[in-house]
């Protein structure tokens, strides 16, 4: 094996431990905020509330980031089959959510759920006692969330995983990878 090859898999076996631990820890922030907060993965991930940025070869960093950006209230309305587009005069049961899991249900003061132009189907009140106009109404952000929460442990999924990860990814670059037949 020449030394330019050694050089390029120890390359790419960097590369890929730091997308590896950079996930995995990115995977840990948003279960540990699911633990708490009753939300979805989902909901995290489709609003772009935690992002992770790839490393590549030129660049060799990856990035996890963690918007500023509320949550729209409607991911915490309880019972989730309840979630309703109501039209015309709308429906008289109060709109009820839980952002806690540990806490209990409170109702949105004359809540109702529409589908909004701005904001998609969302939690909307009223501003006055006229129709119009209609505010949408939204929650914690993943970082306020995350914050609470503290940095430490997603630091040390990191550093723990890092040296394992290589190891693996290095054995797997210089021994299996240049056998593998090519398709």
């Amino acid at each position: 094996m020449s030394l330019k090859i050694l050089h390029r898999s120890l390359l790419l076996a960097g590369v890929s431990t730091i997308n590896i631990v950079g996930k995995r820890a990115t995977t840990a922030i948003g279960k540990r905020i699911r633990q708490d907060y009753n939300i979805t993965q989902k909901a995290i991930k489709k609003g772009g509330h935690i992002r992770f940025k790839r490393a590549n070869s030129k660049t060799k960093e990856a990035k996890t980031t963690i918007t500023n950006k509320e949550f729209p209230i409607i991911n915490f309305v309880m019972p989730r089959r309840r979630i309703k587009i109501t039209s015309g005069k709308g429906s008289k049961k109060p709109v009820k959510i839980r952002i806690l899991k540990k806490a209990p249900l409170k109702v949105v003061k004359d809540g109702f759920i529409r589908e909004g132009k701005k904001f998609g189907t969302n939690v909307f009140t009223r501003q006055a006692k006229e129709r119009y106009p209609i505010s949408a109404v939204f929650s914690l952000s993943a970082y306020h969330m995350v914050k609470l929460n503290g940095l430490d442990e997603y630091r040390e999924i990191v550093s723990k995983d890092m040296a394992k990860t290589y190891a693996q990814r290095v054995n797997y670059e210089l021994n299996v990878k240049p056998f593998k037949k090519k398709r």
